[in-house]
């Protein structure tokens, strides 16, 4: 590839690989602090449950793409990234779902329950057929599924820009945190990287677009502060948007309702994800920070 050795390939598979496997751990590692917090109040609060399903299906397909498409060993730490992510996800969607109310826990299985349906019967169905000897089975699951993972981070990667406009029209960063950017784009470039090496377009093309994405909101927040002077709120974010991450692509940001917090934080208001988010679990009020994410 572009002249590329195979050694220079092997090298640079081996650092990106494990390094956003690295990072997504600890996006998914945040996760922690909103069971902690859950458990504590013995309630959910403003949390909402949207980012964690999303999150676990989405870890779903890519351990399904991982294993349907496994070849020489090439998505070994696409597989680790979001199997990891996918238990520490079915746990915190678990202790969600037990702390609920009645009425949030029927809105939760009226949203939930078709999407974990179909793929747990994708699952079942590639599994069966394997035992069951079926050759094309696995490249059936590997297609299907890839595609699905790549057309979700593309969506995904491209939420946060519905900020752009409001933050443009308003000349405020209020609706733009710098640290969703920049986040967005440390979590982007080794999937990125890793994705390339290995000619995966199911994993480099979402995490390009994540690139350029996470720059451009970068350079939005540089704009609108210059202009804004003392008016841009340097914390930046409001309770308009609530961040998470998926694995083999990171970094996305789904609309919530009003007055909901962000699901994660990080030290000095800047993740530090793999789909994209060091971690400080525990959520604090908005007001005094800023918003955060495979």
């Amino acid at each position: 590839m572009f002249g590329l050795s195979k050694e220079a390939v092997a090298i640079i598979s081996n650092i990106m690989g494990p390094l956003g496997t690295l990072l997504a751990c600890v996006m998914f590692g945040s996760s922690i602090g909103v069971i902690r917090q859950v458990i504590r109040d013995k309630s959910i609060g403003k949390f909402s449950y949207i980012p964690y399903l999303l999150q676990l299906c989405n870890c779903s397909l890519w351990v399904i793409y991982a294993l349907g498409d496994w070849g020489d060993g090439s998505k070994l730490w696409c597989f680790v990234a979001n199997g990891l992510g996918l238990i520490i996800v079915i746990l915190t969607y678990a202790v969600y779902t037990y702390y609920c109310s009645r009425n949030e826990k029927r809105a939760l299985l009226k949203t939930s329950v078709l999407p974990l349906i179909a793929i747990i019967a994708f699952a079942v169905y590639v599994v069966f057929a394997d035992i069951a000897g079926k050759p094309t089975t696995p490249e059936v699951a590997a297609l299907a599924s890839g595609k699905a993972c790549m057309i979700l981070n593309l969506i995904m990667y491209m939420g946060p820009c519905a900020g752009l406009k409001e933050a443009l029209s308003k000349k405020s960063t209020e609706y733009l945190p710098l640290s969703l950017g920049v986040t967005t784009v440390v979590n982007s470039i080794p999937w990125f990287s890793y994705g390339f090496v290995i000619e995966d377009i199911n994993i480099w093309l979402p995490n390009a677009c994540g690139v350029f994405f996470g720059l451009l909101q970068v350079l939005c927040f540089v704009y609108l502060t210059k202009c804004a002077g003392k008016e841009a709120h340097l914390t930046g974010g409001n309770s308009a948007s609530q961040s998470f991450a998926t694995a083999g692509d990171f970094g996305a940001l789904v609309p919530t309702k009003s007055g909901m917090r962000n699901v994660n934080s990080t030290p000095s208001n800047m993740h530090l994800t793999a789909h994209l988010s060091s971690t400080e679990s525990l959520p604090q009020p908005e007001r005094e920070r800023a918003p955060s994410y495979p």
